[in-house]
């Protein structure tokens, strides 16, 4: 199982600087009659605490990690309660995220494993010093000519005047960041404080359209906009793959669970990343790829796309293969037939080896048989 990290993060030092910059420059230009709730507004996220999980996104992953012993509560309590492997990278977020779905995962137990975890940048934030993902996606401006384009455009613009006519000010007064940073608070006001000030300021609609502005951002930043961004996924899947690969061949003997992979295997594998993890890796799997790209130019015919983010990737999201031995599927020589099922954000989804909801684990080694075998060396994929 891989996760994104739980939800909500306050905003980091930068967006802190930019959340006062904006209130001040609208207290200082709107008419006083306008907008009177501004006025006593206080802005309530400090640099200190730039970044930082609060203790609903701590939650979240415990919520979680109790599914998650709950659903496969026979294996992890017959075998595999101090078999279990927690990866992280090496953000402060994402360890204590593991040790909050470590919390959840092991509530009902009286004797817990000792919390112990792995930090593997290389698989959990592969895209983190990418010579080549800096200079080919994050850092070329090409790469976000279409996003750039939307940005432009006249129902974008027009939701930038919709907000200036709302506060009294003239046009021209906000920028393209402004819309973003209000567009957050509305969120960050809504999750901590259940205040909709800031979301009084949009409709449901304009709100539409900065959304759609952001999924382009993710679409080329971190996913099927760039053909780098799922390669970039190779390692951790290949990973992944190799620890579904050993499970199937010694699934009989209970016994041999271990933590040392050379001699057994794992009953599972917790792997804690970033939304820069999740949308390359979904990338790599194929999943919510739709039919036509987005683009600055088909927001309405791409209404009810799949590339969605706050439904794919929103705060906790999580990606889950579980491996299954099956009595009643014998293959010719009596053993029997590994199949797995795919979850995302805890729901089953078509698995794109074999276009259903469950497939033979052979079939989903051999889909993605060409990162096998040594092929995802990070070092080489992230020279330029």
């Amino acid at each position: 199982m891989v996760l994104r990290h739980g939800a909500p993060r306050w905003p980091a030092d930068c967006k802190m600087d930019q959340i006062e910059e904006l209130a001040k420059k609208i207290k200082e230009v709107k008419p006083s009659s306008v907008f009177a709730d501004l006025d006593h507004w206080t802005n309530r996220y400090h640099l200190q605490n730039g970044g930082k999980l609060v203790q609903e996104g701590m939650d979240e992953q415990e919520f979680i990690g109790r599914n998650t012993w709950a659903r496969f509560q026979t294996l992890f309590e017959m075998y595999g309660n101090k078999y279990v492997k927690f990866v992280s990278s090496s953000e402060e977020r994402c360890i204590q995220n593991t040790q909050s779905f470590y919390n959840g995962f092991y509530k009902t137990m009286d004797n817990k494993p000792v919390f112990a975890y792995e930090k593997d940048d290389k698989l959990m934030r592969f895209y983190h010093k990418c010579d080549r993902y800096e200079k080919y996606v994050s850092e070329n401006e090409e790469n976000f000519r279409e996003l750039r384009t939307f940005e432009k455009s006249r129902e974008f613009q027009d939701v930038i005047k919709s907000v200036e006519g709302l506060l009294g000010l003239n046009v021209g007064t906000l920028s393209v960041d402004d819309a973003y940073l209000i567009y957050s608070l509305c969120s960050f006001e809504k999750y901590f404080y259940n205040e909709t000030m800031w979301c009084s300021l949009m409709t449901d609609e304009e709100r539409q359209v900065i959304e759609y502005s952001t999924d382009l951002e993710c679409y080329h930043r971190a996913s099927y906009g760039h053909p780098f961004n799922a390669k970039m996924a190779c390692p951790l899947l290949e990973n992944m793959l190799t620890t579904m690969e050993i499970s199937g061949e010694r699934s009989r003997d209970f016994s041999r669970i271990t933590h040392n992979n050379t001699n057994g295997y794992l009953a599972a594998k917790i792997y804690e990343g970033h939304l820069g993890t999740m949308l390359p890796l979904m990338s790599k799997l194929g999943l919510f790829k739709d039919s036509e790209p987005l683009k600055s130019s088909n927001r309405e015919k791409m209404k009810n796309r799949k590339f969605r983010t706050s439904h794919i990737t929103p705060f906790s999201a999580n990606i889950a293969f579980v491996v299954y031995s099956c009595d009643d599927k014998l293959s010719p020589n009596h053993d029997r037939e590994m199949m797995v099922k795919l979850f995302v954000n805890e729901l089953p989804v078509t698995i794109p080896a074999c276009n259903n909801e469950v497939c033979t684990l052979q079939a989903v080694l051999d889909y993605y048989k060409d990162i096998r075998g040594g092929k995802c060396d990070l070092e080489k994929l992230c020279e330029i």
